[in-house]
């Protein structure tokens, strides 16, 4: 099982450091200017990371930006990290 998680683990990064390719590359195609693409994507990925439930917690979001949290690639990486790591444990408090 430790295996498995292992592998998973690695799918998930890679897949999300692809996904993280894709937008630098779509930000480069759309505009010619070196600067103004890099601060686009450095924008972009602040937004992601912030909407993506790790940093701000889902409650704490104002009301008319939840929405913002299905567009960010990290949640869905998160989550099933998270899900990943503590599927089938038991805690005992």
């Amino acid at each position: 099982r430790d295996a498995e998680k292992y592998f998973i683990f690695v799918g998930v990064s890679v897949l999300q450091a692809m996904v993280a390719c894709s937008v630098c590359f779509f930000f480069s195609a759309c505009f010619s200017v070196f600067a103004v693409a890099n601060l686009l994507v450095s924008m972009f990925y602040v937004m992601t990371m912030i909407f993506s439930g790790l940093l701000v917690s889902v409650n704490k979001w104002p009301d008319g930006t939840r929405w913002i949290g299905y567009l960010s690639f990290c949640k869905y990486s998160y989550e099933l990290l998270v899900e990943n790591e503590f599927e089938g444990l038991e805690f005992k408090c």
